[in-house]
């Protein structure tokens, strides 16, 4: 996306259709330098996505935040949380209590970063946290990558962060008796990595054209839990 508005600075676009289509004649094409011919050339083979960007750019929210959970299994409908925690730039929370964090979870211009949200979600739903906006990035992955992957937490901070998670406390098992600071910060540590590697994820979406399925394959979380509750 960076190459349209490098671009646009000095070639007008005007939209027809699902085009995207230059304002000048194409004689005058041949004032445009290498690298605007190249953005030029981009921009042609991305237009779709390029117009679909400029017709629904992202949203302002007023705050990411990543978010994990820790639970005593997987099932949630039997299972519990143990710990919450929230992380961004200005502000984290981890603890038991998740009527502290509540209202952040609950506000629609607050959006919500987890990973593998169907099993969050699912869980904060049944524990009374009607969360909304929210994002994945075991999504954002799959489309990065055009394939089903089903990657987990610790691998994609070694991929795209280049950091290493510590994973021992990872088996419910852990998560049965009485918690520790260790506890604690190991859920801490995961709901900031959630944060960077949407931060780090996201921009590589926006270069790589794919806001539009990105978009796409989000607006569809909230009907999978939805059915994941109810038993579909």
């Amino acid at each position: 996306m960076e190459e349209f508005f490098k671009l646009q600075q000095t070639v007008k676009f005007k939209k027809m259709g699902e085009q995207l289509i230059p304002s000048f004649k194409d004689e005058e094409r041949s004032s445009l330098t290498d690298e605007e011919l190249d953005n030029f050339a981009v921009i042609t083979k991305y237009a779709q996505s390029v117009k679909a960007y400029i017709d629904r750019p992202p949203l302002n929210y007023s705050k990411i935040i990543g978010v994990d959970i820790e639970t005593t299994g997987l099932d949630f409908l039997e299972d519990s949380i143990r710990l919450i925690a929230v992380y961004s730039e200005d502000f984290e929370y981890v603890g038991e209590d998740l009527e502290a964090v509540k209202t952040l979870l609950t506000d629609p211009s607050v959006l919500k970063v987890f990973h593998h949200s169907q099993f969050d979600v699912c869980f904060l739903k049944k524990a009374g946290i009607d969360v909304c906006t929210f994002t994945d990035t075991f999504i954002m992955n799959q489309i990065l990558n055009n394939l089903p992957v089903f990657d987990s937490l610790s691998r994609l901070a070694k991929v795209y962060l280049g950091k290493s998670l510590d994973k021992s406390l990872q088996h419910a098992d852990n998560w049965q008796s009485d918690l520790t600071q260790e506890h604690y910060a190991y859920c801490l540590d995961d709901a900031k990595t959630t944060y960077e590697l949407y931060q780090h994820m996201f921009d590589l979406i926006i270069n790589r054209y794919l806001y539009p399925r990105y978009r796409r394959e989000i607006e569809t979380l909230p009907a999978i839990v939805e059915l994941t509750l109810n038993g579909k």
